[in-house]
């Protein structure tokens, strides 16, 4: 057995290990508060790492990227819909490429 599917085997069956021991009790496993009130932020701060790091690089269609972007995040921010802020900055992305002639 080679080195590289040793540790494939080790990841897995510790991957497997560690869903069951949440997903396989009878009770749900407490979490502490602290916990709980840092998940409500989590989708936002996801969200914001991918923008950031798109105006970081920067490149062609920045201004459509930023306004899309902009419109995303006052999604997240007010109403807290994963799906209403994706798709919410596709369209306002497709709509700014579409109509603006500053678009790429």
């Amino acid at each position: 057995m080679s080195a590289f599917l040793a540790c494939v085997l080790v990841a897995s069956a510790g991957t497997l290990a560690l869903r069951l021991f949440f997903l396989g009790r009878d009770e749900p496993v407490p979490s502490p508060d602290m916990l709980r009130a840092a998940m409500e932020h989590l989708p936002v701060s996801i969200l914001s790492a991918l923008v950031f790091r798109e105006f970081i690089l920067g490149g062609p269609g920045l201004t459509a990227r930023l306004f899309s972007a902009s419109v995303a995040v006052l999604l997240a921010l007010t109403l807290r819909k994963d799906i209403v802020t994706i798709l919410g900055g596709l369209l306002a992305y497709w709509a700014f490429t579409a109509l603006s002639p500053l678009s790429p």
